[in-house]
């Protein structure tokens, strides 16, 4: 299996299987400095309505400057892509997101403040990619 040598320890590969899909979310959690150095990383399980259905993602990266934020569906290898993980992220990415989604990230983040949401929705917030990354978090192989 392969290796990841990062500041100066290695770390082996998991089994797409050796986690429960909230012990992934958990993990991303915590390691989210790594991930999105430029971003809060919080859980995010509100129901996101689209014409295409509801969905609910699994994570939330805000900006550090509340400008930009976007959901993360996490995923292991036991739900098809086809059949369940592309339509789920369509359905999110299709989202009527309103300020209601403000008002639950900050709950989700001692940091944030009621002041700092409005900002979510001010002319120049959109949902974005969180510093230009793209955020699909997967033990896809």
């Amino acid at each position: 299996m392969p290796k990841l040598f990062y500041k100066g320890e290695w770390y082996d590969e998991l089994s797409p299987t050796a986690l429960a899909e909230s012990e992934f979310e958990a993990l991303l959690v915590k390691n989210s400095t790594i991930i999105a150095p430029n971003c809060i990383v919080i859980p995010f399980k509100k129901a996101v309505e689209s014409e295409l259905g509801t969905a609910r993602a699994d994570l939330a990266a805000i900006a550090h400057d509340y400008r930009e934020w976007i959901v993360i569906e996490a995923e292991l290898d036991i739900h098809s892509l086809p059949g369940h993980v592309v339509p789920q992220v369509r359905t999110l990415r299709t989202g009527l997101y309103d300020p209601s989604f403000a008002g639950y990230m900050c709950s989700k983040n001692r940091k944030c403040s009621w002041a700092h949401s409005l900002g979510f929705w001010s002319s120049s917030t959109r949902h974005g990619s969180c510093g230009g990354k793209s955020l699909l978090a997967t033990t896809w192989m």
